[in-house]
């Protein structure tokens, strides 16, 4: 379901991480911390964001998954790698991003769906923040739900396969590939 961001979409994106930012309530404002892309690229990320959320933190050392084990919740605005490794190590995560930017294959489409149904998945920062508003005193209770978690696993299941015998799988793949040729 591979996507990205041209450079015509940056100024949209900008806005709906202003977006959400100016959705949450002071008190969460001053609990965010915020991880930029490691290259700017021009952009001006950090800039643009410190003068929405003055008060953000940022997380700019250490591994990100690490990061992602400490907090209490998740909020990613792109479906890129970070979104799969929340859901992969299953820690509390709600997404967001334009689905009108970021495209994703018919084939794709239930599994998000399934996310959506569930409220992890939001078209708008503005339903994000919601969310993240509803839920922010204990988010757990939340995550935890069967169909929460049925959501996430089959997600998961599609798009991010993970077992700690991973290497015997793929060679096991390899080795049927290599007697089809």
């Amino acid at each position: 379901f591979y996507t990205q961001l041209l450079p015509d979409d940056m100024s949209s994106y900008f806005e709906d991480r202003i977006s959400f930012f100016h959705g949450l309530t002071d008190d969460l404002r001053k609990k965010i911390l915020y991880r930029p892309y490691p290259h700017d690229f021009g952009w001006e990320e950090l800039e643009i964001i410190k003068k929405a959320c003055p008060n953000l933190k940022l997380v700019v050392k250490d591994d990100l998954v690490k990061w992602m084990q400490k907090v209490k919740l998740i909020v990613i605005d792109h479906p890129h790698t970070s979104f799969i490794e929340a859901l992969t190590i299953n820690v509390p995560s709600v997404f967001y991003w334009d689905h009108e930017i970021f495209l994703m294959r018919k084939e794709a489409e239930p599994y998000f769906q399934l996310l959506r149904d569930t409220e992890i998945l939001f078209k708008d920062p503005l339903s994000a923040a919601k969310k993240v508003r509803a839920i922010f005193s204990d988010p757990m209770s939340w995550w935890m739900k069967d169909s929460v978690q049925k959501a996430r696993a089959e997600f998961c299941k599609q798009y991010a396969y993970n077992r700690k015998d991973w290497m015997n799988v793929w060679m096991e793949e390899f080795k049927q590939l290599e007697n089809k040729t």
